[in-house]
């Protein structure tokens, strides 16, 4: 929970629920002189932003500032949450194939625009797929399917599943249509069985497993995986989206997407061979952040920029407002003992 809470996590059930932020009354924390404190909030949050923008969180209270501030400013000790009423609540899943990946972000799109906002959506895209079905649970009818979304919404018995179904059913019908994929509507996958809940979940987190374990190895040669976190709003997704992966393509370097593409946060893993590809993807990756920033989005929209992606900061920032960021540090921490170089440069202390 520390850990969720020092990056403001932002995950798939995010879509309908919101970031970690919304979710906490009051955190107990220890300064760095050794002191503590109990920060509660005493105003009504701002819920306009949903994903991150890197960096700390300038417009809200002090606990405000603790979260997503990646151990840099206080240490959490303690943490009292908003817990949801999920009493009768059961998941479902709606698995849609699609046979381009154009037509595919043209979906989300539209799904994103229906009044009803479900738990998740979510995208399993090229390369992803492949990853997805090499796992023994994978249901046997989407050992077939190279790119699809997924849906999660809930249901609280029978009738309401099949009432909920025939509703999505019905809206799925015109957007498979508006996309031009009218054939692919009867193979939407249907998962309501907590067996098939519990493979799609296995199959899913299968995905950065298997990334990680087959691309480490090539670290030793100056390669490996590079993963993005940058998002956008999503009158921008479709426009970037596309583009991204045309210039991927053009990369020769293998890849993947997969992620929460409801928010607009895809993320794409560059999988290096060499020092060559490394360094050539991350001269690419660092251009999409900046196109991201660009479109009002993020360089990091949940797992913060830590030491690696530090160098991002000063894409989603200008100089004024990482100076705000820098002196909100000495007024935490004064001698920069907590998360040395997470965020912010040692140097900046100076």
């Amino acid at each position: 929970i520390g850990a969720t809470i020092a990056t403001n996590a932002t995950g798939s059930d995010t879509y309908k629920y919101g970031p970690t932020r919304w979710h906490i009354d009051s955190l107990d924390i220890l300064k760095a002189d050794g002191s503590k404190a109990t920060l509660s909030r005493t105003q009504a949050i701002n819920k306009t932003s949903v994903k991150n923008t890197a960096g700390y969180y300038l417009g809200g209270e002090p606990m405000d500032q603790i979260i997503g501030s990646e151990g840099t400013l206080a240490l959490i000790t303690r943490a009292k949450l908003k817990l949801l009423p999920f009493a009768n609540k059961h998941p479902f899943l709606l698995i849609l194939p699609f046979s381009d990946f154009k037509n595919c972000i043209r979906a989300v799109t539209e799904i994103t625009q229906l009044e009803y906002r479900p738990r998740a959506l979510e995208l399993i895209g090229p390369g992803a797929g492949e990853f997805f079905k090499e796992h023994a649970a994978c249901p046997e009818p989407l050992k077939s399917e190279a790119i699809f979304l997924y849906i999660k919404d809930e249901f609280t018995d029978d009738q309401d599943l099949k009432t909920k179904t025939s509703t999505w059913f019905e809206a799925l019908k015109k957007i498979y249509k508006k996309v031009g994929e009218e054939k692919n509507l009867e193979r939407v996958f249907v998962a309501s069985k907590d067996v098939d809940l519990e493979a799609i979940h296995q199959c899913r987190h299968h995905i950065p497993v298997k990334v990680n374990e087959t691309y480490f190895p090539y670290t030793k040669v100056g390669g490996g995986k590079i993963g993005t976190d940058w998002w956008v709003p999503i009158k921008h997704l479709q426009e970037t989206m596309a583009n991204t992966y045309e210039q991927a393509k053009e990369l020769g370097v293998p890849f993947l997407v997969f992620g929460h593409i409801g928010n607009g946060h895809p993320h794409w893993n560059f999988l290096c061979r060499t020092k060559e590809e490394h360094a050539k993807v991350t001269k690419f990756v660092k251009k999409q952040c900046m196109h991201a920033a660009l479109c009002d989005g993020g360089v990091a929209g949940e797992h913060g920029i830590g030491k690696i992606k530090r160098h991002l900061l000063e894409i989603q920032h200008a100089s004024k407002v990482i100076e705000e960021m820098i002196q909100l540090k000495k007024s935490w921490d004064p001698n920069w003992i907590l998360g040395r170089g997470n965020i912010l440069k040692p140097a900046n202390r100076i």
